[in-house]
């Protein structure tokens, strides 16, 4: 559990979803400050307490919280690797010492980037938690979410995919699996969901019938 009381850092990425927890802390009159990354986050209006940060320059981004006096830090919304094109890498002190303690993690999953981030925070005494410890109305409702209910055969699909997405997780490679007839057809990997869904198109349209998680 987390205070209400705490003030809340928020790291944004792409999407509505960092805006929308803002929201959700003004509404409950929480106390926030976002850290926008540049390269991903959308314009925000001067009302909003935030700074622009380049997403390597994690010394600035751990400064300006412990500036602002955030001790939970939440992250929300789509980021990417840099890659040197369209994303370009020029860390600061706090993004080299980064790279040099976690550089074997960086050539791995998304996942293990995103643990060491967390690891990184916690060393400055900021306390990383899930969006959902935040805004738990973010989180899908239990049951059917369309008008159409799911055939048995279906629901029995789903168990499956389920497993077999665990069991990929447990991997620590990614977290989303496609399943079809009950085989995986697609794995998560490095590159990420959209990158699996993508590799999808090749397929012939029958099989893009299917269950996935």
């Amino acid at each position: 559990m987390i205070s209400p009381l705490t003030k809340l850092g928020i790291v944004a990425g792409a999407g509505a979803m960092p805006l929308q927890i803002a929201h959700a802390c003004d509404r409950s009159r929480r106390a926030y400050h976002i850290i926008a990354v540049d390269e991903f986050a959308d314009p925000m209006a001067a009302s909003i307490p935030h700074t622009r940060v380049p997403i390597s320059k994690i010394g600035a981004s751990i400064a300006a919280l412990k500036r602002n006096e955030c001790k939970d830090v939440v992250f929300a919304g789509k980021l990417e690797r840099p890659n040197g094109v369209n994303i370009k890498l020029r860390p600061d002190w706090g993004g080299l010492v980064f790279l040099v303690r976690y550089f074997g993690v960086l050539r791995r999953h998304d996942d293990g980037i995103h643990r060491a981030i967390a690891d990184m925070f916690a060393r400055h005494g900021l306390h990383v938690v899930s969006p959902l410890d935040v805004m738990p109305e973010l989180a899908a409702k239990e049951g059917s979410l369309t008008h159409i209910k799911p055939s048995d055969v279906a629901k029995a699909s789903f168990q499956t995919a389920l497993k077999l997405a665990k069991q990929h997780g447990a991997t620590k490679a990614g977290q989303a699996v496609v399943v079809h007839n009950g085989a995986v057809i697609a794995r998560e990997g490095r590159a990420g969901t959209d990158a699996m869904l993508a590799a999808l198109e090749r397929l012939s349209d029958p099989a893009r019938s299917l269950s996935r998680r």
